[in-house]
């Protein structure tokens, strides 16, 4: 059986009662032995279907999987995979505010050969995303976050992860972050999983997972594919002083575990964290707490910007660039340390002479500095005894001031954007025609911070039918969207018209448009809609990638698969005198050639056409640096041939 495939349909799966069996003892719903026990498309992101209350046994590849919904909820359910072939209990493909809780994922015990993931999230991007209170048992990886859950510069959401149990039966590896290969995106997730600053903590904020997996000096714990993302980002993981609570043994290094004697109580990680003992859903407790979350905020917001640089970045930027006297001007920074932006910091230490001493005397008052700002300072190449004095000072301390009140502003944030999504979510499964109103009325409320909230209300719009305010709609959205604005005017042209939706998208210019959408390679915005319409349209399929973590036996380290797109090693033909690093990469890779320095080779870097990007000779016994930024992001192979015969080959992945 193929799967109950819902396309753009508003649908709750829930538990039933009959008069033998009255709701006081409802039966959860089963759905069993489909490929996919739920299925739903969407091309609207606002129409959600509700899964609570059920089970789900043995369907053979994927129990549950959800594309381009927002704003929904999958909560207490009973999920076992068979194992085999299938890829995972619960999906998540390109999903944003959601919220997946008090669910029990596992597969069969009777299985002993672990595959694939319990739940996986695909490129959430920037949202309050939850993945909160759920059991993961005898999977490959528990929970695996694939590709971009929160993006790299993004400090104030993306997929928070707390609460969860790996103990019941070890996975192989608990949090498994991999990296999309379609386009290629390294993996993140929400920065702050839990507040590392004591101030900032309580027992019901941190992150209480409780992790089992084996590990022998591996990431089995938490595990980040790759190394290019430490140069970017580190995680805050506040935890308690449970030992099954601290990863930090088995985690990549870009994880800060910070752990904290709390006692541990089971209210830390309550069932319902708004209803306040109201079954869902619910409106009125939803209310009462937005209203102290939108005034908490607002003061966070407030306070962060008349503190950070004293409100003053422009004035501090401009006289790092005056002829001011180095003395005045590292007074005029301490004035405002420890509370200086990156913005500001990068700025003075990207100069090319910026006097040594002072430069101590700035990072130390401000130290930790974040990971780009240190890697501004390395790039002077400080004497070894000024280094040592800025190592010294940067280790001291796990977290500088400013980071502590940006952990709040982040998890005050998250939690806003949270409460909007659940009020959200109540009304878009409500049936009512005044709730078309209310979700257009969210979406414009001035404190709303829901990502794409103005996208959104196109579609609210268009689910009101009201066509001409939601084509208005698409002709505000600024210019950094404007990949959206074919896509969404076709959909209404189509709405408009609902007996002719069919001709409309099946014409010659709506069906170019939609599979030039949909088969993108380059991540454009709308493309998982137009993945559904062009499935509802066509039945055809697209490709979900599914990779997972692998221990790769040949130098100890860790590696991924990549999908059924990508599904070998990165290593194609190995040869242990050739070494190449760092891949992905954003910028360019090391070459380095153990062989006789007499011997030579011919290095060839070509695209998946076979196009020649690059050609040239090397060395034996040589290490030599390859510039990639000239080059388009993608995948490509790197061949190495000695006398025309292939001696190395590998794929290389190119992000901008």
């Amino acid at each position: 059986m193929k799967s109950s495939l819902y396309f753009d349909y508003i649908h709750t799966v829930d538990q039933s009662c009959t008069s033998n069996n009255p709701c006081v003892g409802a039966i959860p719903s089963r759905i069993s032995r489909f490929d996919y026990g739920v299925r739903a498309e969407n091309t609207n992101p606002l129409r959600t279907v509700t899964v609570r209350n059920s089970e789900f046994y043995d369907n053979t590849t994927v129990g549950s999987y959800f594309n381009n919904m927002h704003s929904f909820f999958f909560e207490n359910n009973y999920m076992r995979t068979p194992g085999e072939n299938c890829w995972a209990a619960a999906y998540l493909n390109e999903c944003k505010n959601y919220t997946f809780k008090n669910n029990t994922l596992l597969q069969d015990y009777s299985v002993t050969q672990k595959v694939f993931a319990g739940v996986y999230a695909m490129s959430s991007a920037e949202g309050a995303h939850k993945i909160y209170r759920n059991t993961f048992s005898n999977f490959h990886v528990g929970i695996a976050p694939v590709g971009n859950n929160s993006g790299i510069l993004n400090v104030d959401d993306g997929l928070l992860m707390n609460c969860n149990d790996f103990t019941q039966k070890q996975n192989d590896y608990d949090i498994g972050l991999v990296w999309q290969s379609t386009p290629p995106t390294p993996p993140t997730v929400m920065k702050v999983q839990g507040p590392t600053i004591i101030q900032n903590m309580t027992a019901q904020n941190i992150v209480r997972n409780k992790y089992a997996a084996d590990c022998f000096g591996n990431e089995n714990k938490w595990y980040l594919q790759g190394t290019n993302a430490r140069n970017f980002i580190d995680y805050d993981h506040g935890c308690n002083g449970n030992p099954v609570s601290n990863p930090s043994a088995c985690d990549d290094i870009s994880l800060y575990v910070f752990p904290v004697a709390f006692a541990e109580s089971p209210s830390d990680c309550p069932a319902n964290i708004v209803q306040n003992g109201c079954t869902p859903p619910c409106l009125e407790p939803i209310n009462l707490v937005l209203g102290g979350a939108i005034v908490q905020t607002n003061s966070l917001v407030n306070y962060y910007n008349s503190i950070i640089d004293g409100g003053n970045t422009q004035i501090l930027l401009n006289a790092i660039n005056s002829g001011m006297g180095e003395g005045e001007m590292k007074n005029l920074l301490l004035q405002y340390s420890p509370y200086l932006s990156d913005t500001v910091l990068s700025a003075y230490f990207n100069r090319t002479n910026w006097p040594l001493g002072h430069g101590v005397q700035i990072h130390n008052a401000n130290k930790p500095v974040s990971i780009p700002v240190w890697q501004v300072i390395l790039n002077r190449n400080p004497p070894s005894g000024i280094l040592s004095q800025l190592n010294t000072n940067q280790n001291q301390n796990p977290t500088s001031v400013r980071s502590g009140l940006e952990q709040r502003l982040s998890l005050s944030k998250f939690n806003l954007q949270s409460l909007y999504s659940e009020k959200l979510n109540y009304f878009l499964t409500d049936s009512l025609p005044s709730s078309q109103d209310s979700v257009i009325n969210i979406l414009q409320s001035p404190n709303v911070n829901i990502p794409d909230a103005d996208v959104l209300l196109v579609y609210a719009y268009i689910n009101k039918g009201d066509y001409l305010a939601a084509l208005n709609q698409v002709n505000k959205l600024p210019a950094k969207k404007s990949d959206w604005v074919p896509l969404l005017k076709l959909y209404i042209e189509a709405a408009k018209v609902p007996q002719k939706e069919l001709s409309i998208f099946e014409s010659s210019t709506g069906a170019s448009l939609i599979s030039d959408y949909a088969k993108s390679i380059t991540g454009i915005a709308g493309q998982s809609s137009a993945k559904s319409l062009l499935k509802f349209l066509n039945g055809e399929d697209y490709i979900i990638e599914h990779p997972i973590p692998i221990n790769d036996n040949a130098n100890g380290r860790m590696a991924a698969s990549q999908s059924e797109l990508v599904n070998e090693d990165n290593i194609i033909a190995t040869n242990n005198q050739i070494k190449l690093y760092p891949n992905p990469t954003n910028s360019g890779i090391y070459l380095s050639y153990e062989s006789s320095a007499e011997k030579q080779a011919e290095l060839l870097v070509t695209d998946l056409l076979g196009k020649v990007i690059i050609n040239k000779t090397i060395n034996g016994s040589s290490k030599i640096y390859i510039p990639l930024t000239e080059i388009s992001s993608g995948l490509y192979l790197i061949t190495i041939l000695d006398n025309e015969k292939v001696i190395f080959k590998s794929k290389l992945i190119k992000y901008n």
